[in-house]
């Protein structure tokens, strides 16, 4: 038995992953009946299974690092020279590739012989069986997806026509499956010139006993076995087919029928199976080598090879690209070069150094509460910062604060005003790095402390601070200065 995750990939905002939402249902199912452990999630990875991906071509190529090696890229576009990204081409060479159309797999042979893509037809499973016709189907026909110039066409001829159209886009779920139960036919057109058949959208359809018109030029562009389950129809008999149809109740239910016969003897077990020997072992299971316990946040130049290091800028070749101003990738696989699939977790790190960088964080508490949480106890938490009377404190305009020596206690002492419950910071060290002008107050006999009270004399603020648990006289102490503080919740795991 193996792990596997289906990975639905939404952009933020993006309402049209839905669309892919039945296919990693039957995908999901599918594994289960062959004994496998399959679940669905959006945008995140499990670096401890293989992940099935669906909608890899929404990602960015930054983003593309995120794919954990080992992953399956499932395929459910149609290609052309003019709708394959470049990232997505270079995503795809690096991954095994699975793809639902024939046409597909011999444009990716054509674009690289090596890729050894998957056919992996859509298949057939008996969960998804889960629309009842109803009684008053007040739709002649409808058509749910985006409308271009030629489908804009069909739609205006079907109404002159008198049909009884309905067309809807970014509806998903119980409401589309509403407007598929009160129509009599669904229509399904082409959108590209590649003019291959939409089994992702239509075999929905068919496990669920609906009778479908589809545009076709030739026998050939649906697969053998599913051509008599839809009534095919070149564009410009597209209004006459479907009158014919909509007067002919006998034919519907005969289409209906047959379409259902035909695609549920498609088993998505046995597709399934098939396409998991051809794919091999090495996919199944990805291996991470153990991971350094030591954390470089923010490191630029300064890369640590003992640490994983992690930057926002691409040019230094961090370990992880992020931007430590959105959420943090906590509990997600992250995919690196040198280490494999890296999954920053809680408690999984004995050292964090953050030079240079806390001068940039708009959310200070939500990012130290991050820090204590990936620290094991007794862990430490390493800092550099600009000291607040320092030229270099407000030197780069996207500088959000400089630091002092009172800048640690909420996170120390003071932890009780943001919620802490169960763990906290002591400060072991605290010092000042002195410019030249601090030393030179120093060579003329200046303590530090009087030094750091001069503008200009300090540079920057070294502090290190180890998490501990909070005690209890830590919570007596606490109580006293703020009654609520017992009835406080403790915040979640931090992910700014």
């Amino acid at each position: 038995m193996s792990r596997f995750q289906v990975t639905l990939i939404r952009p933020r905002g993006y309402l049209h992953t839905d669309a892919f939402r039945e296919i990693a249902e039957t995908l999901q199912l599918g594994l289960q009946s062959l004994g496998h452990t399959a679940r669905i999630e959006e945008n995140s990875f499990d670096s401890g299974s293989t992940n099935l991906v669906l909608g890899a071509h929404l990602l960015s190529p930054d983003e593309n690092r995120m794919v954990p090696p080992g992953s399956i890229i499932y395929n459910l576009e149609q290609l052309s020279g003019s709708n394959l990204v470049p990232a997505y081409y270079e995503l795809a060479c690096q991954h095994q590739i699975w793809d639902y159309n024939q046409k597909n797999i011999e444009s990716w042979m054509g674009m690289n012989p090596a890729n050894s893509p998957i056919h992996v037809p859509v298949g057939y499973v008996p969960e998804l069986c889960r629309i009842e016709n109803s009684q008053h189907q007040d739709i002649d026909v409808l058509f749910y997806g985006s409308l271009n110039q030629r489908r804009n066409r069909v739609m205006a001829a079907l109404k002159e026509a008198g049909v009884k159209v309905h067309t809807v886009f970014g509806i998903y779920g119980k409401e589309r499956d509403a407007l598929i139960a009160r129509s009599r036919i669904v229509l399904n057109t082409h959108f590209y010139d590649s003019k291959l058949f939409e089994i992702v959208r239509v075999s929905y359809l068919l496990a669920n006993s609906k009778a479908v018109v589809t545009e076709c030029s030739s026998p050939e562009e649906i697969e053998a076995d599913l051509r008599d389950a839809v009534l095919p129809v070149p564009y410009e008999a597209i209004v006459t087919g479907c009158q014919a149809l909509l007067q002919n109740a006998e034919k519907r239910r005969q289409l209906e029928q047959e379409g259902f016969r035909l695609f549920s003897q498609r088993s998505e077990t046995a597709i399934l199976k098939v396409a998991l020997e051809q794919t091999g072992k090495p996919a199944l299971k990805p291996v991470s080598p153990a991971l350094p316990r030591k954390l470089n946040l923010g490191c630029g130049a300064d890369r640590h090879p003992g640490y994983i290091n992690l930057d926002i800028d691409s040019s230094w070749q961090p370990d992880i690209l992020a931007d430590l101003n959105q959420p943090f990738p906590v509990d997600v696989a992250i995919p690196t070069s040198r280490f494999g699939a890296v999954t920053l977790s809680q408690a999984s790190f004995n050292e964090i150094v953050v030079y240079d960088v806390l001068q940039y964080i708009r959310d200070l508490d939500g990012f130290m509460k991050t820090c204590l949480d990936l620290l094991e106890e007794g862990g430490l938490l390493r800092v550099r910062v600009p000291y607040d009377l320092s030229l270099l404190a407000w030197q780069d305009p996207r500088h959000v604060r400089a630091f002092n020596e009172n800048s640690w206690h909420c996170y120390t002492d003071g932890f009780w005003r943001l919620g802490w419950k169960s763990a906290r910071f002591t400060l072991l060290q605290c010092q000042v790095v002195l410019s030249d002008y601090g030393k030179d107050l120093q060579k003329k006999g200046l303590g530090t402390e009087d030094i750091a009270r001069h503008p200009r004399a300090v540079d920057w603020m070294v502090a290190t601070l180890r998490k501990r648990s909070v005690n209890q006289a830590d919570r007596t102490a606490a109580a006293k200065l703020n009654p609520a503080y017992e009835a406080a919740a403790e915040p979640a795991l931090a992910t700014c």
